[in-house]
Parts: C-alpha cells; structure tokens; sequence
C-alpha cells in the first residue's frame, strides 16, 4: 500500500460527504498508475443523536469504494487521538492526515502523489487554501522551501518552516515509518507541538507549491470559539516544539533564536484570540498566560530579545507587544480587543468629522464668494 489517508471525523456530517467525493475523484484519476490509497475515516465515537453517524455510513455507501473504510475507537480520542489511532491500522508506506471537514482538490492531489512516487522523498510539502464560503479561497501561507527539489532538513530548514509558522498537518505526506515514534498530542494547537517534531525527524524533502487541501473555517469550530484552554496551549504546544527541538538540536544557536521567536508570536497571539473572543477578559487570566510564557521561553531581555522581535514585527506592533509584556492596565487602554491602536480609531473618526465639514464647508464658502462679487459688481 503506497499511501494512507487518515481523516478524523467528529460532529462535522455536512462536509463527510464533499470530503470523501473529493478523494474518490483523486483516485479514479491514479487508477491507472501503481498508486494504492486506502481512506481510513475515523469514527471518534460519534452519537447518532446528531445523526452523525447516519450521515457518515451515508456518505462512505454512496462512494462505494473498498478502498473507503470506517474505523472506531472505544471512546472519543480528540483530534490528536484519532490521528494516532488511524495511524497505528495503517498499511500505507505515507501517511496524509486530512479533516473531514476539508475537501482537496483531486487534480493537485493526483499530481501531488505521481510527484511522490518519483522522488520518494521522506515529507513533501503543498500549498492550501482557505474559504469561508464555497468558491471564495484565499491563498494561505506559502511555504519558504526551495520548490520542487530533493532538500536535506537542516537546522536551518527548520528554521525557515518555525519562522513560516505554517504548522498544519494537512500540509504534507510523511513517511509511515517516521510517525512510528512521534504521536500527535493531546491538546489544542496540536499541530504546532508535532508537526515542527515530524520535519526533524526526516532526512529530506520535497515542496510541490500546488494547493492540495481547501480548508473550511466554519463557525462554532474548535478555532474559532472560546476556550481558555485553547488560549493557554497556544504558549503550551510551542514549548512542547522548542524542548523537542533543543534536544535534538542542542548547540544550533539559529533554531534557539527561532523558538524565542516562535514564543513571542504565539504569546501574543494567545492574548489577541483571547480579547478577540472575550472582550472581558481579566487579569489574572492574562498574569496565567504570561507566567506560562515565562516559564517556558524566559525573561524577555530587552538587550538580546528586542532585536529578534523587530525581526518579524513592525515598528507598531513591537510597541503593542512590549505594551503586552510590561503593562497590562496600559496595553488594554490602549489597544482595542481587535488589536488596533485606541488613537487610530480616533484619528479616523477625526478624518470622518473633517471631510464631513469641508463637505459642508466648500459649498458655503462658493456663496459666500458668489455674494461678494455680486455685492461689488454694484457698489
């Protein structure tokens, strides 16, 4: 078996079907390749309450496929657990964990796996992108890989894949063997504390700048609702990242300043989801979330650490997030739950009453001048 293709699938019956059409029309595109896929969808011990299981067996009988096979734990796993459990019945030499939320685009996909087939390299690497609405995609983040090439994963590959922040696992293909040793953790941001773990592992890649997956943001998911616990592993999956990476890498002096680098960003990331999602949000919560960046990244040394966050933000945002860091009271006056500078608010609104006054204005001062040369034309 050439390949496996692992999709989780909990609560999301609407899209099971869009996702699993769009891996049976890859594969009647390779049937005349020597490719074998097999499509293990994880049942995460679904309820039927939702008619969620209807929906699944619905969607898997009318792909009539036998390739196409329904898996089931003896209890609900989580996203990360349902990946592991997938992984361990899989036959395929690769691996390609896919949401069952999300669909392909079968023709990259196919183009994508011949690539594969050639090379056989350890990882290869896609383009994606995202949609709220169908036929509304957005290009989301490229990779800064050298395209379409063999590359040895170097510490200075992996800098280059922390610094692009682009941590989903549907990004890429793996070798089954790779995975042998390293399990998706139990948490949110799940992705961010393994995948960075699954590149260093390899030997080598390829990156094929093709979009593959079309992922879904859908309302009331797991990104895009509060949690405070979703806030607290956004500090907690990077730590994970950076302690792997060190002990592997301990004297690579490139990848420490990346993972100070990686830490900056996802504190503050944590602190703008959580106002963004919880405008009330106080300050113990926010003392909770800093405490967990100090004890896992460290002090923030204004001499050696300044430098590296002028690297990735501007000159704006550099004072926003030492606002963060050093004054809470001041940072919340000062910045709104949606991350922008109180004053520009201002500044716009001020813009807004001006143009509506010299829209008012100009009109006046012609007939006002109308008047005057009327006025002096009969003197």
């Amino acid at each position: 078996m050439f390949l496996s293709i692992i999709a989780p699938y909990y609560d999301c019956g609407p899209y099971i079907y869009s996702c699993l059409k769009s891996i049976q029309d890859c594969l009647n595109k390779i049937k005349h390749l020597d490719i074998d896929v097999e499509v293990l969808v994880v049942d995460d011990f679904n309820h039927n309450d939702k008619g969620a299981l209807s929906l699944l067996h619905g969607a898997v009988a009318a792909i009539d496929n036998v390739s196409f096979r329904v898996i089931r734990p003896e209890k609900n796993l989580g996203l990360a657990g349902a990946r592991n459990f997938g992984t361990g019945l899989a036959k395929g030499k690769y691996l390609f964990f896919l949401d069952s939320d999300d669909y392909i685009n079968s023709e990259n996909l196919a183009e994508v796996l011949q690539v594969l087939k050639a090379v056989e390299t350890d990882i290869i690497y896609f383009d994606s992108h995202s949609f709220k609405n169908e036929h509304a995609w957005n290009n989301m983040h490229k990779f800064s890989f050298h395209p379409r090439s063999i590359q040895p994963v170097t510490e200075e590959v992996i800098s280059e894949y922390l610094r692009d922040s682009t941590f989903y696992a549907w990004r890429f293909i793996v070798r089954a063997d790779i995975m042998a040793n390293i399990d998706f953790k139990s948490m949110y941001m799940e992705d961010v504390a393994t995948t960075p773990t699954i590149l260093a592992a390899c030997k080598n890649l390829w990156y094929e700048p093709i979009s593959v997956v079309n992922y879904r943001i859908r309302p009331n998911s797991i990104m895009t609702s509060w949690n405070p616990k979703k806030i607290t592993d956004m500090v907690s999956a990077p730590a994970i990242t950076k302690n792997s990476l060190t002990g592997k890498f301990d004297t690579s002096k490139v990848l420490r300043d990346e993972n100070k680098i990686m830490g900056y960003r996802f504190f503050y990331w944590a602190i703008k989801d959580a106002r963004a999602q919880n405008k009330e949000m106080n300050k113990d919560f926010y003392l909770q979330v800093k405490n967990l960046y100090i004890n896992s990244f460290g002090t923030f040394d204004f001499k050696t650490d300044l430098p590296l966050l002028k690297q990735i933000y501007e000159t704006h945002e550099v004072i926003k997030w030492l606002l963060l860091y050093y004054n809470w009271g001041l940072f919340i006056r000062l910045v709104t739950p949606a991350g922008n500078f109180k004053f520009k608010a201002l500044r716009k609104k001020l813009w807004k009453s001006c143009k509506s006054f010299i829209k008012t204005a100009i009109p006046v001062l012609v007939v006002l001048l109308l008047i005057l040369n009327v006025y002096q034309l009969f003197r």
